[in-house]
């Protein structure tokens, strides 16, 4: 049974870092460029939020909202790419490596989250698990 916690929180772990490294990489890139605004902090905080908060319906929740801009970026990408290659100015660059890799990534995450969600482990399974040893 513990070997399903450490991979939920595995799980957990590796699809809030992407969000929380996007958020971050924001932050720098816009205190860089001296574009900061105090709405780049509440983007961290909302980022932050899945790792301090351990309830199943927030990581359905927030994987479900992740999903939806994800998805919604993926077809303007695509959308951009059809017009760009109609005009004879797609930039593959922008569209492949950035555009897609960078949606499908997001998506991957975002339907991580979904499944910590979805994936049901009992407190009290976890109790009668555990031996004393491993319970202290």
């Amino acid at each position: 049974m513990t070997d399903k916690i450490q991979r939920k929180k595995l799980i957990k772990n590796i699809a809030c870092a992407f969000f929380i490294s996007l958020a971050l990489i924001n932050v720098i890139a816009d205190l860089i460029n001296g574009l900061f605004k105090i709405i780049d902090f509440v983007f961290l905080a909302i980022t932050i939020i899945p790792v301090l908060i351990s309830k199943q319906w927030f990581y359905k929740l927030y994987g479900t909202m992740g999903a939806l801009v994800f998805a919604f970026f993926f077809l303007a990408i695509m959308i951009s790419h059809i017009d760009g290659v109609q005009k004879n100015s797609a930039d593959p660059i922008v569209n492949y490596l950035m555009g897609y890799v960078f949606t499908l990534v997001g998506l991957a995450s975002s339907v991580m989250l979904i499944y910590v969600g979805f994936y049901n482990i009992d407190e009290e399974e976890i109790q009668t698990e555990l031996t004393p040893a491993e319970a202290n």
